[in-house]
């Protein structure tokens, strides 16, 4: 750690006597303390942990202060008004910023990082201009691009680059008769190669990503024509990554196949406009001149992503207009600047789930390109008072949402090497599996598919087959169930899997915030090491969190999350006496009656294994046992079953008395 000193002094000319400061003349009042001087801290981690303001009353007010940070991270820093201020790093001899407000609405802002070792390369990815020794190894290769932005219109534009540790912002004034050149704005940076980079493009202006010494366009380009004009555009430099031309994730650029790809489907989405001549506000008048209502009752989609509400470049705005042109793949054209009636786009779509929302009077469906199946239809075409309320006047409020599910295909692996991968994402009802580099035998390749079990039960028992199976156990399952392949894959280390979770599916808030219950002590993870699945054991060391539950495993295997089995009280809260033989009530949940079913003590004197005794179910939210002999002090009982080896997690005790 580094001790960052911060100092700020007042030096304004404020005079108590006459009111009167030499930075800010304004007589016959006293200065408050806004106007004399303010500074606030932010340092690492994330702006979050070190957080300092105060201001400045009077001159010659000095505050110091002394931060422990790290080097490499970053520390922000703000000043106003008429202060002086310093950071150093006294015990480096570092002085990173020396400022002093000129009057009392000067203002400095600076996002400092602390030197030490680092990269020098100005051409790796990660050059660190703070470095105070190059460390070469800590250089990551980068891919250098140049970025040109250049003024078109009258009216500008502006430009954003957001990527890993990175992100710029800036404005280009429009063109002018009396200027003596375009603006142009030119950057090159060395990019992460294989990460992702987006560039947000806005107005008159044209843009081009190329080599250092490349033609226009070679990466990207785009040209906005008028002020309106935007774009977001993503960018992955030539590196690791998904070379397979069939998948949703493809990267034109990638120098080899990390075994990331993802199968994606073809989605065909067409969306039909009513024709606003013959509904809502013109509906209901008879002159021709009639004021049109807003674009809204002619209506608008677009299409995002349900679990992280990205939106995947598909929407669309339906203009008013005189007339409708018959139908086309874009908006705009037609006879007499009609605007078209209908849009058909297709998109390309990772498994998962996606939200369809639209406006107004509009109608349409989603569709499976390959087999033409309908994945979703809506109409927004309702009746005209949706539209109009009682004045006449077009209403702004209607909006509908239909959601649309592009499946896993199961008969689509992916490769993965002893390098490792990353397989699928976490959705609705599709898993993910992070495979460590050097989880694979070298030189081998594991094709691995995961998906949910579908309703036919293809391959193995269907899902409602083995729901029931589940419940003849007392186990639930929260969601769906999943299949990892090849079944019985074993690897050298730990992989990661993830799949997701309903709180809501069998039993409303199971866990979380609203629930008052740890998703820890609610769910497990269980596991059948065989295809016929009648083997089912709870499976530890599992986390969930956000609606995803995250397992290390070294076999695959088919897996479920299921309500965990639950102690909630104790009757009576007394135990007896530590001679044994006391019976009590443990009432709970998800209790199955078997030879295998025991109670749990531990704690207080017990051995710390603890002690097993059999349990006597009386219903699926009762059991009885008798006390253990030995058993004194506070002892903690829970729920256990041998058999699949579920055991409660809710640390509910009972108190035994000394004999």
């Amino acid at each position: 750690p580094v001790a960052l000193t911060v100092k700020v002094t007042g030096v304004g000319d404020f005079d108590n006597h006459t009111g009167v400061d030499g930075a800010n003349t304004r007589p016959g009042r006293h200065q408050d303390q806004y106007e004399a001087g303010y500074y606030a801290i932010n340092g690492p981690p994330h702006n979050e942990t070190n957080h300092v303001y105060d201001h400045i009353t009077y001159h010659g007010e000095e505050h110091e202060l002394t931060l422990c940070t790290y080097p490499s991270q970053s520390t922000f820093v703000y000043f106003r008004g008429r202060v002086a201020a310093t950071v150093t790093d006294e015990a480096g001899g570092h002085v990173y910023l020396a400022w002093e407000g000129a009057s009392a609405q000067d203002s400095r802002s600076e996002t400092l990082r602390l030197r030490g070792s680092g990269c020098a390369d100005e051409d790796a990815a990660n050059y660190n201009p703070y470095a105070t020794s190059h460390v070469a190894s800590k250089c990551v290769a980068g891919h250098k691009a140049t970025l040109v932005v250049r003024a078109s219109g009258a009216t500008g534009g502006a430009y954003q680059i957001d990527g890993p540790a990175f992100f710029h912002f800036d404005e280009l004034e429009g063109l002018a008769d009396s200027a003596d050149e375009d603006e142009v704005h030119e950057i090159t940076l060395s990019y992460y190669p294989g990460a992702s980079y987006t560039f947000l493009l806005r107005g008159q202006v044209n843009a081009s990503l190329h080599s250092p010494s490349g033609a226009w366009g070679e990466y990207l380009g785009w040209a906005g024509n008028a002020s309106s004009d935007r774009v977001l555009l993503s960018f992955r430099p030539p590196g690791p990554g998904c070379t397979d031309a069939a998948a949703s994730n493809y990267n034109a650029l990638a120098l080899h196949n990390d075994g990331s790809c993802i199968s994606g489907s073809d989605v065909d989405v067409s969306v039909s406009a009513t024709n606003a001549s013959r509904v809502g506000y013109r509906a209901q008048h008879s002159a021709e001149d009639a004021a049109p209502p807003d674009w809204f009752a002619r209506g608008a989609f677009t299409v995002i992503h349900a679990g992280t509400a990205a939106e995947v470049a598909l929407s669309h705005l339906f203009e008013e207009g005189d007339g409708l042109s018959g139908g086309g793949d874009t908006a705009g054209g037609g006879d007499g600047g009609a605007q078209a009636q209908e849009v058909t786009r297709r998109v390309r779509l990772p498994p998962g789930r996606y939200e369809l929302t639209f406006f107004g009077q509009v109608s349409g469906e989603a569709t499976d390109a390959a087999s033409g199946s309908p994945l979703v239809s809506f109409d927004g075409a309702l009746e005209l008072t949706l539209y109009v309320d009682e004045n006449g006047f077009a209403r702004t409020l209607e909006e509908g949402a239909v959601l649309f599910r592009v499946a896993v295909d199961p008969t689509n692996p992916v490769p993965v090497t002893d390098a490792g991968g990353h397989v699928g994402q976490v959705d609705v009802d599709a898993g993910a599996v992070v495979v460590p580099e050097g989880a694979i035998e070298e030189g081998e390749v594991v094709d691995i598919t995961l998906g949910g079990i579908d309703a036919d039960g293809a391959h193995v028992p269907s899902y409602e087959t083995l729901k029931a199976e589940f419940g003849g156990r007392e186990m639930y399952p929260i969601g769906q169930i999943f299949r990892f392949l090849p079944h019985g894959q074993k690897f050298l280390k730990p992989v990661t899997i993830q799949v997701p979770f309903d709180v809501r599916s069998g039993l409303a808030g199971a866990c979380g915030t609203a629930a008052g219950v740890p998703c820890e002590h609610a769910l497990t993870f269980v596991r059948a090491s065989d295809e016929a699945a009648d083997n089912w054991r709870v499976m530890a060391g599992g986390s969930f969190k956000d609606g995803v539950g995250t397992l290390d495993v070294d076999t695959f295997s088919l897996v479920a999350i299921v309500l965990r089995a639950r102690v909630d009280a104790l009757v009576p809260t007394h135990g007896g006496s530590a001679t044994g033989g006391a019976m009590i009530t443990v009432v709970g949940s998800q209790f199955h009656e078997s030879s295998f079913t025991f109670c749990r003590f531990s704690g207080g004197a017990l051995p710390t294994r603890g002690v097993h005794t059999k349990a006597e179910v009386i219903s699926e939210r009762r059991m009885a046992c008798a006390v253990p002999r030995g058993a004194a002090g506070f002892v903690t009982v829970e729920y256990m079953q041998a058999r699949t080896l579920m055991v409660s997690n809710t640390s509910t005790q009972v108190l035994v008395h000394s004999p």
